[in-house]
């Protein structure tokens, strides 16, 4: 056996006769024991129970939803039902984390204002039911970086005072007397009117104090306290939990979670769909020009070779080469479609524009691209908002976009190249069928081909008239993305506190102290040693 393990011995057989003696007075642990067990219960009562908030919500998949079924249903055909996706689960849960949707929630419930009451041991807390308001003339709890304290001291009379002050140090920012209310309070931050509601009664004297904080810190706060969890990847089920002491608070917060991050969600819908839809009308506008022009060619070529009408052979012809036609059609539009989005994005005045990629794309990589691209967008804009241009992380923000900009720009090229050399294909195997119909005069071959170019219009036409329809769809008939199965309740049994846990903890403690106390001198005497 080494020293140490001697010493350990040592030391264990000395404590024996400490917890030996202990348990001889039992009456102390009954007193201690007593004394201790009082203050849990005392805590217990004095201590107002924290509840668990739940509400259950479901994401819906925008493609097997009504009006979108209707949609998807209008692009099949044709194009094959250019249009597809369906909403990424994880990325709607990060949108309900977002900042910006607890914000709106914090503004909403006014929840950076909190009044509060002492009455004996107790402080009361109120929620939509204080019998006093307050509010700035001018909003500043956007830009509001401290907490501004409040003490407000009525008599039964309607006389008061009140004091602003922030720190720990209770720096005054402002105070007043007043005979009566509603009164206004002059502050270092802004003027506040400060009046009382339907639960004052004007025969109570009251002692409050009132903490007004900004936005976004509440939002931060309770970003931490929410948590949002995925119940069922299959069914696109999230459940959404909060620990809150008022019930009703609770419950208002997860509710309120849920209306504005649907409405926030259709605004960011409503808005991307105007944007598409200024897209595509500029398109169609282009086409229509195209096409008249070319029609003006056709009814020119007739005019000058004496035509009034093709043959019928030549009508057999063109209508039997449909399926050569149809890949024809969604070669161009394809095409076209990449063209469109290359000279939008290369545009200087598009740098930081969201992308309507909306339009028909067929390319995955494109899509998921653009679908990236337009969120480190909106990050950035949500930057833009609390910073300025030169911070480093709207900077790192700005080289971000343009890496993936080029990203984009240099796989639209390529499929654009591709794109190209199928339509020049494509046109050779026409031109090879045209040339093998050797009894076809040279006049109606060329007829045949500006009415190739005015049919291949025509359908861009059409097609873009339909994705129009689309987005005025979209704007027209919003529908929320979360369906609320189940909104907001809470469990009878509290989180905290636990009359038992709190019985067993003063137990422990009440053994401890017994212990102690018992051997007090003993312990002394060992320690001067």
């Amino acid at each position: 056996m080494n020293n140490m393990e001697k010493q350990n011995h040592t030391d264990f057989i000395n404590i024996m006769p400490i917890i030996r003696k202990g348990f001889q007075k039992w009456y102390i642990f009954v007193i201690i024991g007593f004394l201790c067990g009082s203050g849990a219960i005392v805590y217990y009562k004095l201590t107002k129970p924290t509840y668990k908030i739940l509400s259950n919500v479901l994401i819906k998949d925008e493609e097997k939803s009504g009006v979108a079924s209707m949609q998807a249903a209008m692009m099949k055909g044709a194009f094959g039902g250019l249009l597809g996706g369906s909403v990424k689960l994880y990325d709607e849960l990060e949108m309900l984390k977002s900042f910006s949707v607890f914000k709106s929630t914090v503004k909403k419930l006014k929840l950076n204002e909190s009044y509060k009451s002492k009455k004996g041991f107790k402080n009361k807390t109120f929620y939509s039911d204080s019998p006093i308001q307050l509010t700035p003339i001018i909003d500043i709890a956007d830009t509001l970086e401290t907490t501004i304290f409040f003490d407000i001291d009525i008599e039964k009379s309607g006389k008061g005072k009140i004091k602003a002050y922030t720190g720990m140090f209770h720096k005054n920012r402002g105070e007043v007397a007043f005979e009566k209310l509603p009164v206004i309070l002059h502050t270092y931050f802004g003027d506040f009117t400060v009046s009382t509601t339907n639960f004052y009664k004007a025969s109570e004297s009251y002692k409050l104090k009132v903490a007004y904080e900004g936005y976004n810190a509440v939002a931060e706060k309770y970003q931490e306290k929410v948590d949002i969890d995925l119940t069922s990847k299959k069914a696109d089920l999230l459940t959404l939990s909060i620990g809150e002491k008022n019930k009703k608070r609770g419950q208002d917060i997860l509710n309120t979670l849920i209306t504005e991050y649907n409405r926030i969600g259709i605004e960011q819908r409503k808005s991307k769909a105007a944007n598409t839809l200024r897209f595509i009308d500029e398109r169609i506008q282009i086409i229509a020009l195209e096409l008249s022009d070319i029609e003006y060619k056709i009814e020119d070529y007739k005019k000058k070779n004496d035509m009034t009408d093709i043959t019928a052979e030549v009508k057999a012809i063109f209508e039997n080469s449909g399926e050569l036609r149809s890949r024809q059609t969604e070669v161009e539009t394809q095409y076209t479609i990449m063209d469109m989005m290359e000279k939008f994005i290369s545009n200087p005045e598009n740098r930081y524009s969201q992308v309507p990629f909306n339009i028909g794309l067929t390319d995955r990589n494109v899509l998921e691209g653009l679908q990236k691209y337009n969120d480190a967008l909106l990050e950035r804009m949500k930057l833009e908002k609390y910073t300025h241009e030169d911070n480093p992380i709207v900077q790192m923000s700005n080289e971000q976009l343009e890496v993936m900009r080029s990203n984009i720009l240099a796989t639209i090229r390529s499929l654009k190249t591709g794109f190209s050399l199928t339509r020049d294909d494509l046109r050779k195997q026409e031109d090879q069928f045209l040339t093998r119909l050797k009894n076809m005069p040279t006049q109606e071959r060329e007829f045949i081909d500006i009415k190739r170019q005015q049919y291949l219009k025509q359908e861009l036409y059409m097609f873009l008239l339909q994705q129009k329809e689309e987005n005025m769809l979209n704007q027209s008939i919003p529908t929320p993305r979360a369906s609320v199965i189940d909104k907001a309740y809470y469990l009878n049994k509290p989180l905290k506190p636990k009359l038992l846990n709190s019985l067993m903890f003063a137990m422990g403690i009440s053994f401890c102290l017994s212990i102690l106390w018992i051997n007090r001198k003993k312990i002394m005497t060992m320690n001067n040693k």
